[in-house]
């Protein structure tokens, strides 16, 4: 299904009962509407740029915006010139430019926007056989798009890029973003079990096959599967008995923080030990996953919590491949003053893992909810959430299994944030999690 079919599919038979009023410039959009996200109850104003060789792209998925009642406006354009001719005459939140462009890439043009433009939210819109084009990007890449994908998923990308375009105006995060040389893509290995799964007739049988293609990650799988963590009655052996025991979801999340792990040295790292990190996002994960599971009765969120809690300390592994000698000075310190790691950071590099492993995750496009998890896993009062999310199942999973060890890499330990929880309803819900951190590894 083309990108016109995607989008149209999407609103089917709902613009013949609406108005449209675009206007020369663009778009424009209604104010806030019953379609906005739960985190939030009001809608700032958007503006986007869409680059593409066909402008009625734009148009299109303007129009069916405008259906949605977003207060969004989008303003097509064909040329990179021409978008660059717009960005300097009015001011844009985001960028979204198909790689593939008239007169030069979609990838030199959002670099080119990255230097000029750089509180500008970005997103690359590509096809399979565009991918040699993205090794192109220049410094943190911007969030990534299907060319196949329906205006529900470019919507949600569009939500992600304004929500990293917010974290990164933080001038600690755009002082150490250029440092960040070394950055983790999303694995062909992911990229190909996601496509599996998305077959209706794919097995978990399947994927195991798939990832038993790839011997350094099946290594390391077994070796996780193997781990007390888990504490199997009997030792797994093969990548496909691995993948029945975890399920796809926990599977692919491995996935992720793996091949981080597999193409980083951390030896030089002194003070912050990856043994450890392994162990504490493990751990993480699995409470996190019980947590969820008790409080919502729901597996698929359940799931998600567990790749959350499993990948939100990755912007430690992010420190310490790039900024390493800086990072040791921070942990020595931080422990000399027996501060939190995420202190100690804010102090030493003017940002915590949290917030620069929420950016990095958002560039391989995982969920919001996801990204807010990781961001604001340690001050979740920050995040302005009414209910229980995955933000609540990782910040509580982090902290108790924190109280339950000598913390992550030796740090001191971390406290629930009460207040957060007597906001959402749950101040006493932590003595329950609180018995799932001592529970048995099956029960995570």
């Amino acid at each position: 299904m083309g990108f016109f079919s995607n989008l149209r599919s999407a609103v089917s038979g709902s613009r013949e009962n609406q108005r449209e009023t675009p206007r020369e410039a663009g778009v424009p959009v209604a104010s806030a509407s019953p379609d906005l996200s739960p985190e939030s109850s009001t809608e700032v104003f958007k503006r986007i740029l869409m680059v593409d060789a066909n402008d009625e792209v734009g148009r299109e998925f303007g129009r069916l915006i405008q259906q949605r009642r977003r207060s969004w406006e989008v303003n097509p354009s064909r040329e990179p010139a021409d978008a660059l001719d717009q960005l300097t005459r009015q001011p844009f939140d985001a960028v979204v430019a198909s790689a593939q462009l008239p007169g030069r890439t979609g990838v030199e043009l959002l670099n080119d926007v990255g230097r000029r433009f750089p509180g500008l939210a970005r997103v690359v819109r590509h096809s399979p056989e565009d991918k040699p084009l993205l090794r192109g990007f220049i410094g943190w890449p911007p969030s990534q798009l299907s060319c196949e994908m329906d205006v529900n998923e470019i919507e949600a990308g569009l939500e992600r890029a304004f929500q990293m375009g917010e974290w990164m105006k933080d001038p600690a995060i755009r002082t150490l973003l250029p440092k960040m040389l070394r950055l983790p893509s999303v694995p062909d290995l992911y990229a190909r079990v996601v496509g599996l799964l998305a077959s209706p007739q794919a097995s978990v049988d399947e994927v195991g096959s798939l990832v038993a293609r790839e011997p350094a990650f099946t290594a390391k799988l077994l070796q996780i599967v193997n781990s007390p963590t888990f504490a199997l009655a009997r030792p797994i052996t093969s990548a496909v008995e691995a993948v029945m025991f975890l399920g796809a979801e926990r599977t692919k999340a491995l996935i992720l923080v793996a091949n981080t792990s597999l193409n980083f040295d951390f030896s030089e790292c002194t003070g912050f030990s990856h043994e450890k990190f392994w162990r504490h996002s493990l751990a993480t994960g699995g409470l996190a996953r019980a947590i969820a599971l008790s409080e919502t009765h729901d597996a698929g969120l359940a799931d998600e919590a567990f790749t959350a809690g499993l990948l939100h300390d990755v912007g430690k592994l992010l420190f310490a491949a790039n900024v390493t000698e800086q990072y040791s000075q921070t942990l020595s310190v931080g422990r000399h003053q027996k501060l939190p790691d995420s202190e100690a950071e804010r102090l030493g590099l003017g940002v915590s893992h949290a917030t620069i492993g929420a950016c990095l995750l958002g560039t391989w496009g995982l969920p919001l909810r996801l990204l807010r998890a990781v961001a604001w896993h340690h001050a979740p009062s920050d995040s302005g959430d009414g209910q229980f999310s995955l933000l609540t199942a990782v910040h509580a999973a982090n902290a108790l299994e924190c109280s339950n060890s000598d913390g992550p890499a030796g740090g001191p330990l971390l406290k629930l944030d009460r207040a957060y929880l007597t906001r959402l309803g749950l101040d006493t819900h932590w003595l329950r999690w609180r018995e799932l951190a001592t529970a048995t590894p099956e029960a995570a």
